[in-house]
């Protein structure tokens, strides 16, 4: 007898609740052995509830999802006439296909109503007809972060998850731990709650295996003997902010250079900076563990957190202090659907860079340039600090001319942070801020390097959305 197909896996859905919202996030401790037993691990991609469907400027707070009990059913009507009031507990299970489908078409109605809008005051002076013009960008604007928030999930599932590996890792190092939480409550895009919790997992063990001291350790050095690892979870505009510190013995980038040398990675006569030999530790295959153990010695886990948060185009800061802990900060963009972006201009064509990716525009006249001592190279000076600073068409490679800097008073410049330092691009224009709706690029275009997307811009045309890091990267610009 033939054996049954196995049943397709259902796709995504996320349950849209309209629940009234929480007090704001309280701080959180918990002993490393003090989480309940009965804790299940939950998926944070899967049937995720609390995502209230209203004007959404970024995360808020949310009701933590309860599995209805009888009183949580949809109500009926008991006797009296007309339909049931609703209760806030109510749901629907949506496919996420659907709501994304959702974003994208009202991203193209806004496109289309800014473009109406230009032809209405381009052919008519009818007051009335601009008004209604503008009521209609209006609506649009609202319908749009009405979508946008359905995408929007608490991060609760995946801090559960992470408190329940803080305790089962320090149980196996013997290690005590307090693991504390901060912005429990904030909201998420739901794909960046998805790709984020592998990251998070690995970053929250890490502190825990190679943070956190022993407890003879911690002893001597007359600490606490419960260590502390904290999770904090923020929006900073418009990016979102998840930072991963401990209390432990902090990084010793000695150990680091040491291992550099014996792979060969650097030079004997390299003197790298701190944060060069931080860089080190997101490399695949690169590991200061003296033995191979369940949680280290094998080179993989950094090196996982940095590609998943690069595909997200987000950034990677560590700050350590020997004896004293590390702070990882891990910034990634508000959504994955929709984007703040800076409008460039370069090499005549309009190009949009993510704006949580630039850290400040400036102004750059050619007395603010100098040419390192090896003449390889130029440098602004930014605010008397030597800053690398590139022609952004000449990184494209664009077939167009470049702008002449020492021809002209004044001419534009990005400035963006590459592994915790900063690095300069000239455009040849920055025409300002909109949000757009990304669209991913085709198989033909998506291995293409330092482009991460499309999107319609308002005049109809299509313009590329750039990844500085990626182009960095790839064309091995070097930062300060």
């Amino acid at each position: 007898m033939g054996e049954a197909a196995p049943a397709e896996p259902s796709p995504p859905t996320i349950d849209i609740d309209p629940a009234t919202p929480a007090p704001p996030a309280e701080r959180k401790a918990e002993r490393s052995g003090g989480a309940p037993p009965s804790e299940t691990q939950a998926d944070p991609g899967i049937d995720v509830a609390d995502a209230a469907p209203g004007p959404s400027n970024g995360p808020k707070a949310s009701t933590p999802h309860r599995e209805p009990s009888g009183q949580g059913s949809v109500p009926r009507n008991s006797g009296q006439g007309g339909a049931p009031e609703p209760t806030t507990n109510e749901t629907i299970r949506v496919k996420l296909s659907r709501i994304d489908l959702l974003i994208q078409r009202i991203g193209e109605l806004a496109v289309h109503q800014q473009l109406l809008s230009g032809r209405v005051v381009e052919l008519t002076d009818d007051p009335e007809l601009e008004a209604d013009s503008r009521k209609l960008g209006q609506l649009a604007s609202e319908s749009h972060d009405i979508a946008m928030s359905l995408r929007m999930v608490p991060i609760q599932p995946v801090v559960r998850a992470l408190r329940r590996t803080c305790r089962d890792t320090a149980l196996k190092l013997d290690k005590k731990v307090n693991f504390v939480t901060e912005g429990e409550d904030t909201e998420l895009d739901l794909a960046l709650v998805q790709t984020t919790s592998d990251a998070l997992m690995h970053l929250v063990r890490n502190a825990v295996d190679h943070g956190v001291e022993t407890r003879q350790e911690r002893a001597q050095t007359d600490k606490p003997e419960a260590a502390t690892v904290m999770l904090g979870v923020a929006q900073r505009g418009g990016h979102i902010e998840i930072v991963v510190s401990d209390d432990g013995r902090g990084i010793d980038t000695e150990r680091i250079k040491n291992k550099a040398l014996k792979l060969g990675w650097i030079a004997p006569d390299d003197t790298p900076t701190q944060e060069a030999l931080f860089d080190l530790l997101f490399k695949p295959g690169f590991s200061t563990a003296t033995s191979v153990t369940e949680f280290s010695g094998r080179g993989v886990g950094l090196d996982v957190v940095a590609t998943s948060i690069a595909a997200l185009d987000g950034s990677i800061t560590v700050h350590s202090e020997l004896g004293h802990g590390s702070t990882i900060r891990v910034s990634v963009p508000l959504s994955v659907a929709v984007v703040d972006v800076m409008r460039v201009q370069i090499s005549g064509d309009a190009y949009l860079v993510p704006l949580h990716t630039i850290q400040e525009t400036v102004a750059v006249s050619p007395d603010e340039l100098r040419t390192t001592a090896a003449g390889a190279s130029t440098v602004l000076l930014l605010r008397g600090q030597p800053v690398p600073i590139h022609v952004l068409s000449d990184v494209l490679s664009a077939n167009a001319s470049v702008p002449d800097i020492s021809s002209s008073d004044r001419t534009s410049a990005l400035v963006t942070r590459w592994r915790s330092r900063p690095i300069a691009f000239i455009v040849d224009d920055i025409e300002g801020r909109q949000q757009v709706v990304i669209k991913p690029l085709g198989p033909e275009l998506s291995h293409i390097s330092g482009i991460s997307g499309s999107a319609i811009l308002g005049d109809g045309r299509v313009g590329l959305i750039l990844d500085l890091s990626g182009l960095i990267s790839a064309r091995g610009i070097a930062a300060a």
